[in-house]
């Protein structure tokens, strides 16, 4: 698909890299020398989070709870990017899908349904009983 990127994405890129460069690349090295001497350094995440978000609050997830449930914290919450940045969709998905051809990410795929069978796929969904993705296939 080709596609030409706005004005406004080219500037987004470029103020997400000038953060990274500024802010969280020094803090990577940082934070490795923290946690090889057996310390998670929150202090970190918090300067970070203000630098990133100064204009307003910005959502916790508690670590415990991740350790409470045996889970991972990923992922991106593609209906305020569609509201609010609806022009980076394309780019964003056409990188992923670049990256998944690519073999850099690998979803865990465990669960596969006939297009059919989309009403069991949702209840195994609202059931708890699925895995990794769910994909329902024509």
């Amino acid at each position: 698909m080709d596609f030409a990127c706005s004005e406004k994405v080219e500037d987004l890129r470029t103020r997400v890299s000038d953060f990274m460069a500024a802010h969280v690349l020094p803090a990577n090295t940082q934070w490795h020398r923290e946690v090889e001497a057996g310390r998670y350094p929150l202090d970190l995440i918090e300067r970070l989070k203000a630098k990133a978000y100064a204009g307003g609050a910005v959502a916790d997830l508690p670590s415990n709870w991740l350790l409470l449930k045996n889970a991972a914290a990923m992922g991106v919450h593609w209906g305020a990017y569609r509201q609010h940045h609806s022009e980076l969709v394309s780019v964003l998905f056409d990188e992923l899908f670049a990256l998944r051809r690519s073999g850099a990410i690998v979803p865990l795929i465990r669960d596969v349904f006939p297009l059919a069978e989309a009403p069991e796929a949702l209840e195994a969904l609202a059931g708890r009983r699925t895995v990794g993705k769910v994909v329902l296939e024509p």
